[in-house]
C-alpha cells in the first residue's frame, strides 16, 4: 500500500500543484494588476466595476486552463479544480456574467466527457449544484469577509458531495477496482479545493477592502484640500494679520494682510522661513517674545503695538492637539489706527455738539446774574446811595455764580488730557475733611468716614478728584434735611478701588435718576445742572465707572470704581 501511495503521490503531486496555481490564478493576477488608479474608482454595489469585470474574466480563463490541464487517476477519473474559479466567478459576478460562466463551464466539460454514463451523471449532478450557487449569490454578496468564506467553502463542500455521489454511481454501474490510495488522494484533493476557494475569496476581499479604503482616502484628501482652500480664502479675506508657526518657529501659515507688508515677496518665499525674519522686518522684538510665550503655553491677549505710526492690537495663543501637546502658535494682529482716528473724530463731533447745546443754555444762565448786577448798578446810580454794602454783596454773589457756571462749562466742554500721578485717595479725602465738616455742621449734618485700612495708590489728578468729591458731597448735603448723615466709604477690590458717597436724604426717583448725568438737567431752583455732568467727565478721564443707587425715603449712594492698573491713561484716548 505504501508503494502504491508513493506512486500516486509522484504521479499526482505535480499536476495537483499546477491545478492549485490555476485555481488561485484569478486572485493572484488581480492582485498583481491592481493599481492605484483602480483603487481610486468609485465602487459599484460594494465592489469596483472594473475589478468585478476582470475577476469574472480571469475566472473564465482559469476554468479553461484547469480543464486543459486536468489529469486522470486510476485510468478513468479526471481531476481538476475548475469548480474553484467557477464558484468565485458566479458568486462575485452578476447574473448575466454568472450565466455566461456557467455555459462556458458546461461546454468545456461536456466536450471532454463525450457521451454515455459520464455525461448523464455530470448533467444530473450539476443541475442540482449550479442552482445552489445562484441561490446563495445575494446572501454571499451581502455578507462580510468571514461570511463569504464560509458560504463559498460550504458550497464547495456541497459540490464534492455531489462529485462523490457521481463517482459512487459510476462505480456501481461499471464496477472498477479502486485502490485505497486513490480514495486518500481524492480526500486530499478535496481538501485542497476547499482551502483554495477560501484563499481566493480572502485575497479578493483584501483587494476589495484596499479599494474601499483608497477610495475613502481619496475622498477625504479631496475634501481636505477643498476645506483647506476655503479656510485659506477665509483667512486671506480677514482684515487682520494672521501668522502661524510650528514648534521650531518656522512659518506655516500667513495671510494676505501680512503679505501687504512684503510687497516684493510672495507667500512661498515666507512659508518655512524662521519667524525671526518677519519680526526683524517689523523691528519688534516684542512680537518674537509673544510667539515664544505662546509656544510655552501662554495665552497673550490684546497687546498694543505700533509700527510706522500705525497701531495694532495683537494676541497670541498656542496650538494644541487632543493630548494637550503644543505643536505651534498663532499670532493675530488687528490694526486699530483708523478706529482710533474715527473715535477721536466722533469724540470731537460730540464735543462740538455738547458745546453748541451748552452755549445755548449757558447764555440764559449767565444772563440772569448779569441782569441782577445791572439792575443794582442802575439803582445805585439813580438813588446815589451812600451805603452800598448790601448791594455789593449781592453783586459779588451773582458774579461768583456766573464764574462758577463758566468754570463748570469749561470743565465739561474741554475733553482734555490731564496730568496724572500716583496718589493716595485717603490723603485727598483728609485734605477736604475740614472744609466739608464745617459746611456739614452749618447745615446740621454729620460727616462719617469709613475708610479701608489699606488702599492701593491710584493714578489720579488730585485737583479733579477734589472737585469730584466736593460736587458729590455738596449734592448729598443739599438732598438731606437737618440731622442727616453723609458717609464717605472706600474699599479695596481685586482689580479696582471703590469710592462711595452716600446720604440719608429722600432718595432719587427713577425718572430723575435716568437723566442725572445729562448737562443742564437739575431739580434745584438755583442749580446749573452741570455738577454731576462734570463728575461723569472726570470719572471717564480716569477710566473709571460711576453708578447711582437710591432707595426712596432712605437715601442715595453714588459709587465710583477706579481701576488699579490704569497706566494707559497717561497716553490719553
Amino acid at each position: 500500500m505504501a508503494d502504491g501511495w508513493g506512486m500516486v503521490t509522484m504521479l499526482g503531486l505535480k499536476d495537483t500543484m499546477l491545478q492549485v496555481l490555476l485555481a488561485l490564478f484569478p486572485a493572484l493576477l488581480l492582485g498583481i494588476g491592481y493599481s492605484q488608479r483602480d483603487g481610486e474608482r468609485k465602487p459599484e454595489s460594494g465592489l469596483g466595476f472594473s475589478m468585478n469585470q476582470r475577476l469574472v474574466l480571469l475566472c473564465g480563463i482559469s476554468c479553461i486552463l484547469c480543464i486543459l490541464f486536468s489529469f486522470p487517476m486510476e485510468g478513468f477519473y479526471m481531476f481538476d479544480m475548475r469548480i474553484v474559479p467557477y464558484a468565485v466567478g458566479v458568486l462575485y459576478g452578476g447574473y448575466v456574467s454568472g450565466l455566461l460562466l456557467t455555459l462556458l463551464y458546461f461546454g468545456l466539460r461536456v466536450a471532454t466527457l463525450g457521451g454515455g454514463l459520464a455525461f448523464v451523471v455530470f448533467i444530473t449532478l450539476h443541475s442540482i449544484l449550479v442552482p445552489a450557487f445562484f441561490l446563495y449569490k445575494n446572501k454571499f454578496q451581502a455578507a462580510d469577509a468571514r461570511g463569504k468564506i464560509i458560504i463559498a467553502v460550504g458550497l464547495q463542500g456541497f459540490g464534492w458531495l455531489m462529485t462523490s455521489a457521481g463517482l459512487a454511481y459510476r462505480k456501481w454501474q461499471a464496477p472498477t477496482e479502486l485502490s485505497a490510495e486513490f480514495y486518500l488522494f481524492l480526500i486530499c484533493f478535496c481538501m485542497l479545493q476547499l482551502v483554495s476557494v477560501a484563499v481566493v475569496v480572502h485575497l479578493v476581499e483584501n483587494l476589495r477592502e484596499r479599494q474601499r479604503l483608497q477610495h475613502e482616502l481619496k475622498e477625504m484628501s479631496v475634501k481636505h484640500r477643498s476645506e483647506a482652500f476655503k479656510l485659506q480664502q477665509l483667512i486671506d479675506a480677514t482684515p487682520v494679520s494672521i501668522i502661524a508657526i510650528d514648534e521650531k518657529q518656522s512659518v506655516t501659515l500667513i495671510n494676505d494682510t501680512v503679505m501687504s507688508f512684503f510687497p516684493h515677496l510672495n507667500k512661498k518665499d515666507l512659508l518655512g522661513t524662521p519667524y525671526s525674519y518677519i519680526s526683524k522686518v517689523f523691528k519688534k522684538d516684542q512680537e518674537q517674545s509673544l510667539m515664544v510665550q505662546a509656544l510655552q503655553g501662554k495665552y497673550i491677549r490684546s497687546q498694543i503695538q505700533t509700527y510706522q505710526e500705525r497701531t495694532f492690537v495683537t494676541s497670541a495663543f498656542p496650538i494644541k492637539l487632543e493630548d494637550q501637546r503644543i505643536t505651534g502658535a498663532v499670532m493675530v494682529s488687528m490694526e486699530t489706527t483708523e478706529l482710533i482716528r474715527l473715535r477721536r473724530e466722533i469724540g470731537h463731533m460730540e464735543q462740538l455738539s455738547l458745546v453748541g447745546q451748552m452755549a445755548a443754555s449757558i447764555t440764559h444762565e449767565i444772563r440772569n446774574p448779569m441782569a441782577v448786577i445791572r439792575g443794582f448798578v442802575q439803582l445805585m446810580q439813580e438813588k446815589k446811595m451812600v451805603s452800598n454794602e448790601q448791594y455789593l454783596e449781592i453783586m459779588l454773589e451773582e458774579l461768583d455764580r456766573a464764574n462758577g457756571i463758566i468754570d463748570d462749562f469749561l470743565s465739561l466742554a474741554q475733553n482734555r488730557v490731564v496730568p496724572m500721578e500716583y496718589c493716595d485717595l485717603h490723603a485727598i479725602i483728609r485734605q477736604l475733611e475740614p472744609l466739608v465738616l464745617a459746611e456739614a455742621n452749618l447745615r446740621g449734618h454729620t460727616l462719617r468716614l469709613e475708610l479701608s485700612p489699606e488702599l492701593s495708590p491710584l493714578l489720579l489728578n488730585a485737583k479733579e478728584i477734589k472737585q469730584l468729591l466736593l460736587n458729590l458731597l455738596r449734592n448729598g448735603m443739599e438732598a438731606m434735611e437737618e440731622k442727616g448723615v453723609l458717609t464717605i466709604t472706600t474699599r479695596e477690590l481685586e482689580e479696582e478701588v471703590e469710592l462711595q458717597v452716600s446720604d440719608t436724604g429722600k432718595g432719587i426717583p427713577e425718572e430723575v435718576r435716568r437723566k442725572l448725568f445729562e448737562p443742564f438737567f437739575t431739580t434745584k431752583t438755583r442749580g446749573t445742572g452741570l455738577g454731576l455732568a462734570v463728575c461723569l467727565s472726570i470719572v471717564e478721564r480716569h477710566h473709571g465707572r460711576i453708578t447711582v443707587d437710591s432707595n426712596p425715603g432712605k437715601g442715595s449712594a453714588i459709587t465710583i470704581l477706579f481701576p488699579k492698573r490704569n497706566k494707559e491713561a497717561l497716553s490719553g484716548p
